[in-house]
C-alpha cells in the first residue's frame, strides 16, 4: 500500500483532504544528524532514534549513532533512556509515560562536545467517543470477483477541547496491520466542536478489526509533518523541495514529540 499523508487545512471544507505522497523527504546535501523523538502516554511506546543522513538516492539505510547520553526532563524530573542493546541508536525506557500539560525537554549528547536539545508540550489527553462503519458498494468487484461485494467505511467521531489549541494525529491498524496513510490536521475547522471523519485511505472488509489512535500533539510536531509532505515535491504550498521544519536545537534535523493519546477497536460483522 502506498504510503500518502492527508492534511485538513482551513481551506478545506468539512470532510475533505488534501493528499500528498512524500517520495523524496530530504534534500541531497551533506550528512546530518537526524533525531526521531516519540514521547507517548503508553508504557512501552516512547523512544529517540538517532542516525546520520546518506544521499536520498542511496537505499543502504542511514547510519546509526550509538554512544549517546539521552535524557528528558519534565519539569521536575530527568529520566536517562539507555540505548537499545540490540538496535543500534535506539534509546528508549519502557517505564516512561507522559502526563497531560506538561513540558518536556529532550537533551542528547553525543560525547564529542556536541549537545541538542528540544522542548514539546503536552495538552489534555483526547477522547475517541465513537467509532462506526458504513457499508459501500465495491465497484472493483464488478472487475475481479474475488473482491467482496461491499467494503466498509470507518469514522471516528471525537470533541475537541475549546480552552486549548489542538493539533491531532490519527493511525490506524487494520486487523493489527499498520495502515500507512498518515492524517494530520488542526482543531481551526470545528474548535471546542464535534469532529467526525472516515479513515479515507483504509480497504475494510467484513471480519476485519479496525483499531484507530487520536494522537495530540504540539505544533512543532504538526508542523514538521506538515512540511515533510509539502517538501517532498514542492507542492502547493512550497516554490522548492527543502527539509521539514525541525524543532531540534544544534546542528540536527528532525523532531521531538511529546504526546497525549486515546485507542479504540471495532470489529466489522461478518
Amino acid at each position: 500500500m502506498r504510503t500518502s499523508i492527508f492534511i485538513i487545512l482551513a481551506i478545506c471544507i468539512s470532510f475533505a483532504s488534501c493528499e500528498k505522497v512524500i517520495d523524496i523527504p530530504l534534500d541531497e546535501a551533506e550528512q546530518r544528524i537526524v533525531v526521531e523523538g516519540k514521547m507517548k502516554d503508553n508504557e512501552g511506546d516512547n523512544y529517540i532514534l538517532l542516525s546520520k543522513t546518506g544521499s536520498v538516492y542511496d537505499d543502504s539505510g542511514f547510519e546509526k549513532i550509538s554512544g549517546a547520553s539521552v535524557t528528558v526532563n519534565d519539569g521536575t524530573t530527568t529520566y536517562t533512556f539507555p540505548e537499545n542493546e540490540l538496535v543500534a541508536g535506539r534509546y528508549e525506557l519502557e517505564s516512561f509515560t507522559t502526563q497531560p500539560n506538561k513540558t518536556y525537554t529532550l537533551t542528547v549528547d553525543l560525547g564529542d562536545g556536541q549537545v541538542l536539545s528540544s522542548t514539546s508540550v503536552t495538552n489534555d489527553k483526547p477522547t475517541i467517543d465513537e467509532l462506526y462503519f458504513e457499508p459501500q458498494k465495491n465497484f472493483f468487484a464488478d472487475f475481479d470477483p474475488t473482491q467482496p461485494d461491499t467494503v466498509y467505511q470507518v469514522f471516528y467521531n471525537f470533541s475537541d477541547n475549546g480552552a486549548q489549541e489542538n493539533y491531532y494525529r490519527i493511525n490506524a491498524w487494520i486487523n493489527g496491520e499498520r495502515d500507512e496513510t498518515y492524517y494530520i490536521f488542526d482543531d481551526r475547522l470545528f474548535n471546542g466542536e464535534n469532529n467526525i471523519a472516515p479513515l479515507w485511505g483504509a480497504v475494510i472488509e467484513a471480519g476485519d478489526t479496525v483499531s484507530v489512535e487520536l494522537v495530540s500533539s504540539d505544533e512543532a510536531y504538526y508542523t514538521y509533518l506538515f512540511t515533510l509532505a509539502n517538501s517532498s515535491d514542492g507542492g502547493p504550498f512550497s516554490a522548492t523541495p527543502a527539509n521539514p521544519v525541525s524543532n531540534i536545537d544544534g546542528d540536527a534535523i528532525g523532531y521531538f514529540a511529546a504526546m497525549t493519546t486515546d485507542t479504540m477497536t471495532i470489529i466489522i460483522p461478518e
